[in-house]
């Protein structure tokens, strides 16, 4: 069975990939503290875990960047449950997606 709650969101960003991996990795590990699962280099992929809160049992959270042509970067994040019969989320996934967006300060 998969997750029902589920959130993601894509948008452009002014940086080349690997420059902007790196960025989101090192903000990521120092500024959120979350327990990074996967850290692709090669496919520019990052998924991590927030933990448990009042709102939730966790989530995942996944990253992918993609080269653009003119030198910027395509990110979608991604955020889903762990739990998997989770059925109300709270606006939990939209706020990791939120969280991402404002390491970054992308406007949204």
């Amino acid at each position: 069975m998969k997750a029902v709650v589920f959130e993601q969101s894509k948008f452009v960003y002014n940086l080349n990939s690997n420059e902007l991996f790196r960025d989101i990795l090192l903000k990521i590990k120092k500024e959120l503290n979350y327990k990074i699962i996967k850290e692709d280099k090669t496919n520019l992929i990052i998924e991590y875990k927030v933990p448990i809160s009042f709102k939730s049992w966790g989530e995942k959270v996944k990253i992918q960047i993609f080269d653009n042509k003119d030198g910027t970067s395509i990110v979608e994040i991604s955020s889903r449950p762990i739990f998997f019969l989770t059925l109300l989320d709270y606006g939990k996934n939209r706020q990791n997606i939120n969280q991402v967006k404002n390491l970054l300060s992308v406007n949204y």
